[in-house]
């Protein structure tokens, strides 16, 4: 597991398959809601993750208290996720899953165009804790 320390977001990542094949890496960021519930609910939308690397405050916390933590929590997705990828070897796409405020989205987005293809999903409310449904592939070259 990881831990990012002097921030107060904490990053776990985790390798739940023991050395199975999957290639993708699930990126959970949770500000507003925890996404955990509805990424586990959404696996037949999903396929299976080599790792898992969920942003989110280690006090519950649902709400950002300055643009500053805003760019703190964007800046440990990507390093988080970029650690992840090389320390699980992980080369395939990497799944998007975001419950946050709009401008701390755009702030992650600026930032993915290092991580290769991101596939984004759409939060569905289809009970109380919802799916996840694939929406926008990010940075994937078209083939002509």
């Amino acid at each position: 597991m990881l831990y990012q320390t002097g921030i107060r977001l904490l990053c776990v990542a985790q390798n739940p398959a023991n050395g199975f094949p999957a290639r993708l890496l699930a990126l959970m960021v949770s500000v507003n809601a925890d996404v955990e519930g509805a990424v586990a609910a959404s696996r037949e939308n999903t396929g299976p993750f080599r790792a898992y690397v969920h942003i989110k405050s280690p006090e519950g916390q649902k709400f950002l208290r300055t643009p500053g933590e805003a760019l703190d929590v964007a800046q440990l997705t990507i390093e988080s996720a970029r650690e992840a990828r090389h320390k699980f070897g992980i080369r395939g796409k990497v799944h998007l899953f975001m419950a946050v405020p709009a401008g701390l989205a755009l702030l992650i987005g600026q930032s993915l165009n290092t991580l290769g293809p991101v596939q984004t999903y759409e939060h569905i409310q289809v009970d109380a804790i919802g799916v996840y449904e694939p929406a926008a592939v990010l940075g994937q070259v078209e083939e002509s």
